[in-house]
């Protein structure tokens, strides 16, 4: 079982944070979960590549072997972030989130969330990736989002440090927790004993994986990838 003790606050650097504001900017971002204006949009894709970041780094200060990353490789499918080196390679995807306002705390949002891994497969058994990490930001989403829309921004002509300023992206720096993450083989099978495996938001299903009750504790990672055989 997985507790807020378990959780892991990653370090993010000011590197970190003009890196996804950078990169965040000259990407073209879909937004294939749910309608979102543009500020909450590309504050989504900061704090997804900030994610990526932190855990990269803390990855490589545990002696973890990254290969490359989504931006550096043309051979990652739409979920995968990292590669890494083990026995084999290991293809990771990182998905960060935010606290559903209405469950008050990180602690509950442990106890009712699911990590965010979308079905893109018809089977289960088809999943890509061999790792699936879940990060959340200590932040309530609605709260944010309202903030953001108010701001009412777009893309266009809009510098790096006026986005850092203006969307506050140093807040992110000491709120981003490492809080679960499960291999394929272990989903697979936990959903081949499920009744029905599959919950939906916004326009996307997802595999379930109850972050408390199913997932894997984050300081097992380093041992599952140095292990893995």
């Amino acid at each position: 079982m997985v507790t807020i003790r378990d959780s892991i606050l990653l370090p993010v650097n000011d590197d970190s944070i003009v890196q996804a504001v950078e990169y965040s900017l000259a990407t073209h971002f879909k937004d294939n979960l749910r309608h979102r204006d543009n500020a909450v949009r590309l504050d989504s894709m900061i704090r997804g590549k900030i994610g990526e970041l932190a855990l990269r780094h803390w990855l490589e200060h545990n002696d973890i072997i990254i290969i490359d990353n989504n931006t550096t490789s043309d051979v990652f499918t739409p979920d995968t972030d990292l590669r890494i080196q083990s026995s084999t390679v290991l293809s990771c995807e990182i998905k960060t989130s935010l606290i559903p306002d209405s469950w008050y705390s990180l602690e509950k949002t442990l106890q009712k969330a699911d990590i965010k891994i979308i079905k893109r497969e018809k089977s289960i058994l088809d999943i890509s990736n061999n790792i699936h990490v879940q990060l959340f930001f200590n932040f309530y989403r609605d709260k944010r989002d309202r903030w953001l829309r108010s701001l009412n921004i777009s893309h266009n002509n809009i510098t790096s440090d006026e986005i850092i300023d203006t969307l506050n992206i140093p807040l992110y720096k000491n709120q981003t927790f490492f809080v679960a993450w499960i291999d394929t083989l272990t989903l697979s099978e936990q959903l081949q004993s499920m009744a029905q495996p599959i919950w939906t938001y916004g326009k996307r299903e997802f595999w379930k994986c109850n972050i408390q009750t199913q997932s894997k504790c984050p300081r097992n990672l380093i041992h599952y990838i140095k292990e893995y055989s």
